[in-house]
């Protein structure tokens, strides 16, 4: 069963790539365990499983589903 709803991922991505379209650059980055990461919605997510070198002031989203349903 995966731990993650694929608007957890995509809604995060929209408001950072609007972001880069209004001239805030910035690099987004997916990293999974293994790759790729099949959504509660059955919908492949594609990540790298490596981390990207990161900087102090570097923001970090970890999208997924806690606890039981």
């Amino acid at each position: 069963m995966s731990q993650v709803h694929h608007l957890d991922v995509a809604g995060p991505a929209l408001v950072f790539s609007t972001a880069n379209d209004l001239g805030y650059a910035h690099t987004l980055a997916s990293v999974a365990e293994a790759g790729p990461v099949l959504s509660a919605q059955d919908l492949a997510l594609r990540a790298q499983t490596t981390w990207p070198r990161l900087a102090p002031d570097e923001l970090i989203i970890a999208p997924g589903r806690g606890g039981r349903l």
